[in-house]
Parts: structure tokens; C-alpha cells; sequence
């Protein structure tokens, strides 16, 4: 095209740095989380794109429900009266017949964010299922809870 200036270069993103570099992370490949909300009574706060109302009230566990996927694998799912923090929830956090869960299972949460739902390999039919350290969205702390779960077929 005539009578258009060339397009002005542009800087490099990382100014100076060769941009073939990989970044560097903190050891571990873990990026820490970010800080929690001050606890505020009374006040909304945005969780998950839903305006939260911030009331302090105890954190407990609704509903528990366990099917079987197939002889090997079970899939729980539990239900809070509240918004979850999904960073307090992690494999230590939950115990099955007293045992940290093996392997870290993928955590899937509802948009709400009061669901968590994952899968495990897991055979009986029955089992004691231990919360722990489950914090709520406004820092609500849930005391520890057992329940004796059986696996619906």
C-alpha cells in the first residue's frame, strides 16, 4: 500500500529477556494461591462469577452421595450449606476407613461452588469418610466430620 507508513516495531514482552526462554517457577512447579478474603460479616463478595453474601455461620456437610462407576471405581460427591475455599480442598483433607486417599483425585466443583465431586479406584462397598480442614469461601473453618458412606450400585 502507498502512502502508509510502515507498522512501528513492536517491544518484546519480556523487555530485554531472550523470549525463547522458558519462565521460571518456584520450586516444584507451584505457584502459590492467592491470599484468602478478609472475613467481613455482612458484605458480598464476588465467588466464581456469583455474587456471595458473606454471612458467618458454621460449615457443614448437607448431603454425601457415592455410586459405583464400574467393580474398581466410585465417584462421591458432597454438598456443603455454603460456598467452598477449592483450595482447602486437597487429597489430606479428605480420609477414607481412616487413610489419606492414594492417589490426588481431580476435585470438580458446581459453579456455585457448595459441591465437590471426584473419583477414585476404591472396591468396597461400604466405607468411613473423614472432612478435615475444609475452609468455606469466607473463611469459615468446618469442624471434622465422619460419616459411614455406602456405595449405591
Amino acid at each position: 500500500m502507498e502512502g502508509h507508513p510502515p507498522p512501528a516495531p513492536q517491544e518484546p514482552l519480556n523487555k530485554g529477556e531472550n523470549p525463547k526462554q522458558p519462565l521460571e517457577l518456584p520450586p516444584d512447579d507451584l505457584v502459590p494461591p492467592p491470599p484468602s478474603p478478609e472475613k467481613k460479616d455482612g458484605v458480598i463478595m464476588n465467588y466464581r462469577g456469583i455474587r456471595t453474601y458473606s454471612v458467618q455461620f458454621p460449615l457443614k456437610v448437607r448431603n454425601v452421595k457415592c455410586s459405583r462407576v464400574d467393580e474398581n471405581t466410585i465417584v462421591i460427591e458432597i454438598a456443603f450449606n455454603q460456598s467452598i475455599d477449592p483450595r482447602s480442598i486437597k487429597k489430606a483433607s479428605i480420609l477414607i476407613d481412616g487413610e489419606e486417599i492414594e492417589k490426588s483425585p481431580r476435585f470438580f466443583f458446581n459453579k456455585k461452588g457448595d459441591t465437590v465431586k471426584f473419583e477414585l479406584a476404591f472396591c468396597k462397598d461400604e466405607f468411613e469418610l473423614k472432612m478435615q480442614g475444609i475452609c468455606s469461601f469466607d473463611g469459615s473453618v468446618m469442624e471434622n466430620e465422619t460419616k459411614l458412606i455406602k456405595v449405591e450400585e
